[in-house]
């Protein structure tokens, strides 16, 4: 019985990964004082793209984030935050801009860890010629491995909190406590 659970563990997330296909990286950028960063993401209309991001390092961690369509529409913008998360549905195809901007900071660089999530290909149903059922199970799967990535990106996001906290509280404290 527990070796059959470890396998329903283990094979699951491997099968939603080969089934549902999502894009998911994360990157550590460095924005200099007055610097600014962009990255690009090519969409197509109705895909699903999430941006999550976290300042690790650097200054008072805060950093700006503009976010822009493909005709230099402003979609999202964020000033001087620590942390988010932005989710939306592209309104059509072509490549979408995520700027992080120092712009505030005149001397200390800051340190970014951030992710661009895309959903490969929103037009492709596994399930096309199946009953509703079927279309039900898809959907209730690809919120299910949706989920799974947004609970691994937070583990992640935690882990590398708490290592910034050891750096900046701990150690220091044992220093003076000494």
């Amino acid at each position: 019985m527990a070796v059959k659970v470890w396998v329903d563990i283990l094979v699951l997330p491997i099968l939603l990964a080969v089934l549902f296909p999502l894009h998911a990286c994360a990157f550590y950028i460095q924005v200099g004082a007055h610097g600014e960063e962009c990255f690009f993401e090519q969409g197509t209309k109705g895909a699903k793209m999430v941006l999550n991001f976290r300042v690790m390092q650097g200054g008072f961690l805060e950093i700006d984030v503009d976010i822009t369509g493909p005709n230099n529409d402003p979609l999202f913008q964020w000033v001087r935050e620590t942390s988010g998360r932005y989710a939306f549905t592209t309104h059509q195809e072509g490549s979408y801009r995520f700027c992080f901007s120092n712009r505030a900071s005149t001397l200390v660089p800051e340190t970014v860890l951030f992710s661009i999530d895309k959903d490969q290909d929103p037009r492709t149903h596994l399930f096309q010629d199946e009953d509703r059922l079927h279309v039900k199970l898809e959907k209730m799967i690809k919120k299910l491995t949706a989920a799974i990535m947004v609970v691994k990106q937070k583990q992640e996001h935690m882990e590398n909190t708490s290592g910034h906290h050891d750096l900046t509280w701990t150690r220091p404290r044992k220093r003076t406590l000494k």
